[in-house]
């Protein structure tokens, strides 16, 4: 099975690093880089169009909310997750919520970036990656 390419638009290496090692245990997920700004994600989609992007919606000055726009904009076919850390379901980001494809708590396990995985495989739409059935 081709694995799809991931990047993770993030400023925390620590996170970054929990994410690729839970990717590695996926069968078809591959971390294909990290962009810390909508700069560094457009020379990357430039070289090459990812399957899934994790965005972090807690980047500086409304950075998220500029990256999402960008890529549903440009790439309408890429997969857009946006993550957060302390389980708010994004208050004052509600339109960057409807326009991404799924949310994740960035305090997830294994088990939600499996079931992103899963969910990529069915194209299933279902919004929340915690409360998606184990498959």
């Amino acid at each position: 099975m081709n694995k799809l390419p991931t990047i993770i638009v993030d400023n925390d290496k620590k996170f970054v690093d929990l994410v690729k090692e839970s990717m590695k245990k996926t069968d078809n997920l591959l971390y294909a880089g990290l962009a810390l700004n909508l700069d560094e994600l457009k020379k990357i989609c430039a070289q090459f169009i990812p399957s899934l992007i994790l965005i972090n919606i807690d980047l500086a000055d409304y950075e998220a909310i500029k990256t999402v726009n960008y890529i549903k904009e440009k790439y309408q076919s890429v997969f857009v997750v946006l993550m957060n850390m302390d389980g708010k379901r994004f208050g004052e980001y509600q339109s960057v919520e409807k326009i991404a494809d799924g949310y994740l708590d960035k305090n997830f396990l294994f088990d939600e970036v499996k079931k992103i995985s899963i969910f990529l495989e069915d194209s299933r739409k279902v919004k929340d990656f915690s409360v998606l059935p184990e498959g």
